[in-house]
């Protein structure tokens, strides 16, 4: 049987303030289930592979904001984002990230033209998926760095839906 490439983080916390700079791809928000999902490139060299993502998936989440930024483009863009839906791309310009009675305090920036959220959840569980890509006639092709199977950019966590945003055309 032949594995994809996911690894859980251990450190998830520690593995969030990583995310400086990193593209976002998605995010959903489930405010009936409490979480909060962020699919995101990621800075790890450990492996060998030719990219890295990351998708951080918070438990308990409460007190979800989504603070609007200046360009127009993103002011639908509330509890759910997918970097697909759009020419301009977002990257995480900010992050902190704080505890008090047992609780955790999330505040991520991206920057004047998106905005930012913040919240405050219970629990966090980090993994990150390897992969190789290759360039054919143009376009990007992206495999998992352990069974080799094609996925698409946009979702490398099938597992993490992100629902399209509003038609744009």
């Amino acid at each position: 049987m032949v594995r994809d490439s996911f690894r859980e983080v251990k450190q998830p916390w520690e593995a969030l303030l990583k995310l400086q700079e990193c593209l976002v791809l998605g995010f959903v928000y489930e405010e009936s289930q409490h979480r909060f999902a962020l699919v995101a490139d990621f800075p790890d060299d450990v492996r060998e592979s030719d990219r890295a993502f990351v998708a951080f998936r918070f438990f308990g989440v409460r007190d979800f904001v989504r603070e609007r930024g200046d360009l127009s483009w993103y002011e639908d863009v509330v509890d759910s984002y997918t970097s697909a839906d759009y020419e301009a791309s977002v990257v995480i310009q900010h992050v902190s990230s704080s505890k008090e009675l047992g609780r955790r305090s999330v505040e991520l920036w991206f920057g004047p033209n998106f905005g930012g959220i913040r919240f405050s959840c219970d629990e966090l569980k980090v993994t990150v998926r390897y992969a190789y890509a290759s360039e054919i006639d143009g376009s990007w092709i992206y495999r998992d760095a352990e069974s080799r199977e094609e996925f698409d950019f946009y979702t490398p966590f099938p597992d993490i839906a992100v629902p399209p945003e509003i038609d744009r055309g």
